[in-house]
């Protein structure tokens, strides 16, 4: 449950800056954010904030709530520091459950009444675009036309073809919904455990070697199935092991290994992106992602 006891803000010169507009055509970048972009003048997407330089910028652009859909757990501290409220609500490279739509928008309301609101994933792409997005839809405040041009605005990769897939939803959202789903909002997800991951990402490895097989085109019974989305799902498990360490038994070594899994696993993800994908290079960087996965599991499965 959300905590809206008050906290002591930090007293901090006033530094302008240019708040995003709606009509901006290529996302802002300010001192530890990246790809801000506005969906509405009180909402904006955005990277995962870096150190206090990240929040101090969200302040001086009035943002009051801080909705992360990244699966790693937020920065609570910082935020509180400066009068801010956390919500946590964990998105996957998918398109959003009802439950999840019902959530942001809950989320995006109560931001609302706060002041201005900012919604980050990881890199500020993908997942916080399509945040904004389902919340925007779902309450009724923007048109699938204007969300699809800031979605573009953000950069949201057409590879991750689930979460494009939100503009066709049609789920809409009481306000009076919100209120009585207020209560069950967290600033802070726990992580699944470290088993719950690994066989998050064997059901995405498992989803790549079909894709691999159809020369990484999509498969005509699965159209569902999106290359950047499957590693992008093992991207996020490794990153949510590797900073949460979830299981304290494993020595230092075993998140060195996970380190090297997510460099190779990032940049898989990276080349599936681009609008032409170069097969024989795919292919290589899937094998090396596997060399780090086979090399962990030699001293470490269990």
């Amino acid at each position: 449950m959300l905590s809206w006891s008050s906290s002591l803000e930090l007293d901090i010169p006033f530094k302008q800056l240019r708040v995003p507009a709606i009509q901006d055509t290529t996302p802002a970048v300010y001192d530890g954010i990246e790809q801000v972009v506005a969906y509405k003048n009180w909402l904006f997407s955005g990277s995962k904030p870096t150190g206090y330089a990240g929040f101090n910028s969200l302040h001086t652009l009035n943002v009051r709530t801080i909705i992360c859909v990244d699966g790693t757990s937020p920065n609570l501290k910082i935020p509180e520091l400066y009068g801010m409220k956390t919500i946590h609500i964990p998105l996957k490279y998918e398109l959003p459950s009802e439950q999840q739509i019902i959530d942001l928008a809950t989320a995006v309301l109560i931001g609302k009444n706060r002041g201005n609101t900012y919604i980050h994933c990881h890199h500020g792409r993908h997942r916080s675009a399509v945040a904004a997005t389902a919340a925007l839809l779902a309450l009724q405040l923007s048109t699938s036309k204007e969300l699809e041009l800031r979605m573009q605005v953000s950069e949201t990769s057409k590879m991750y073809s689930g979460l494009w897939a939100i503009l066709l939803t049609t789920t809409v959202v009481n306000p009076e919904l919100c209120r009585i789903n207020e209560p069950s909002l967290t600033s802070n997800v726990i992580p699944e455990g470290i088993v719950e991951q690994m066989t998050e990402m064997e059901f995405a490895y498992d989803n790549v070697i079909k894709l691999q097989k159809n020369n990484w085109k999509p498969i005509e019974h699965h159209p569902d199935l999106s290359p950047a989305s499957e590693v992008g799902a093992i991207v996020e498990s490794l990153r949510i092991l590797q900073k949460s360490k979830l299981d304290k038994n494993y020595p230092l070594d075993f998140y060195e290994k996970l380190t090297r899994s997510l460099l190779s696993a990032v940049a898989l993800e990276n080349s599936l992106v681009t609008t032409k994908i170069q097969i024989d290079s795919i292919n290589l960087q899937l094998n090396a992602l596997e060399r780090t996965c086979i090399a962990c599991h030699a001293v470490y499965r269990r």
